[in-house]
């Protein structure tokens, strides 16, 4: 690469500064002389335009590319949030539910699956309340890198959500998974089968669709009668 494309703007302002002043110590000059510095003069010109032409152009695509990491970091933040409210409310209502089956026996599975709904609601709002926040892109501004890609995979905020979200997918399965499984067999022999839960039981891939898998619980034991 040529080195006056990696100079900053100004340099050949100040050459070009510099070269008339030593044109204005030159007692005489011919006519050819004078045509050769006026040549100097004029692609030193041209240098600096381009010069500043490129400064510019650096900019704007870092402009374009800084309020596309922006966008997409607040798409990230109000997802989360907007997940973190599903979670809520759907624990809400599961704790209304628990309470309308509050004088039902122990054992009637109406009551347990309930009961595995709220627990399951319970713990992954819990958990979404605590994940690690997003990694910070303002960390990549100094590298010249603003790839989206790259700020997820390299930054350690990443590396803590990776880790966050593994435990809980590890919490989840030892805490749950059995008991789901059992409870969707229990659901299917009265007949009661959702789409989304036989998605989803046996492997919920990650954390999100654990949420689900309390919703669904929930609402397909609000199918069943107290006495069950």
């Amino acid at each position: 690469m040529l080195i006056w494309k990696k100079l900053p703007p100004g340099v050949f302002i100040a050459v070009l500064g510099f070269m008339a002043a030593l044109y204005a110590l030159i007692p005489t000059i011919t006519a050819r002389e004078k045509a050769l510095w006026v040549l100097c003069f004029f692609l030193l010109m041209v240098l600096e335009i381009t010069v500043l032409y490129r400064e510019r152009n650096r900019h704007d695509k870092e402009m374009v590319q800084s309020q596309a990491e922006s966008t997409q970091r607040f798409t990230e933040s109000m997802c989360r949030f907007e997940q973190l409210l599903k979670a809520s409310d759907s624990h809400a209502i599961a704790l209304m539910r628990l309470q309308q089956v509050i004088n039902d026996p122990a054992d009637s599975l109406k009551k347990r699956a309930l009961q595995l709904s709220e627990s399951i609601l319970d713990f992954i709002y819990g958990r979404m309340q605590d994940v690690p926040p997003l990694p910070n892109v303002k960390t990549f501004l100094s590298t010249g890198r603003l790839d989206w890609k790259n700020i997820l995979t390299q930054s350690p905020e990443y590396a803590k959500m990776a880790g966050y979200e593994k435990a809980t997918m590890d919490f989840y399965k030892a805490r749950f998974l059995e008991k789901v499984v059992s409870m969707r067999h229990e659901l299917h022999k009265q007949g009661l089968v959702d789409e989304q839960l036989e998605q989803f039981y046996s492997d919920p891939k990650e954390s999100g669709y654990i949420r689900i898998i309390g919703e669904r619980i929930g609402a397909l034991a609000e199918q069943l009668s107290g006495q069950l």
